[in-house]
């Protein structure tokens, strides 16, 4: 018989974190920018490298330093969203090479902006 609540089966909660871990105590890094997105894309990269905080084809999603996708589909057109995108934040786009980006934008034109999302993906 088990005594005192020391039965092996019995749940002890843990503190978090169970041991110490250096880990904690460094930054966390990030992999976006707009050198590694022109990476990903297989074009030069801008002038002036700019970290992403995200990257979305949702402008009501856009934060401030995201990268906006402006995907083009069959019922939509993300381009028709690229100021709304602006206005929240956006700091870089990907576009069809026939859309004109407010100059302020970090740019990269491609042919297929669907495509260009899946070369970003992976």
């Amino acid at each position: 018989m088990f005594r005192g609540g020391n039965h092996p089966l019995r749940m002890r909660p843990l503190s978090f974190p169970p041991f110490p871990s250096p880990l904690l105590h460094f930054p966390v890094m990030t992999f976006l920018s707009t050198t590694w997105i022109a990476r990903a894309l297989g074009t030069a990269p801008p002038p002036d490298e700019r970290h992403l905080t995200q990257i979305t084809s949702d402008s009501r999603s856009a934060k401030p330093g995201c990268l906006f996708v402006a995907l083009q589909g069959e019922n939509f057109d993300g381009h028709a969203f690229v100021e709304q995108a602006h206005a929240a934040g956006a700091v870089a786009i990907v576009h069809a090479k026939s859309f004109r980006p407010p100059p302020d934008l970090v740019s990269f034109p491609v042919e297929n902006t669907l495509e260009a999302w899946r070369q970003i993906a992976k």
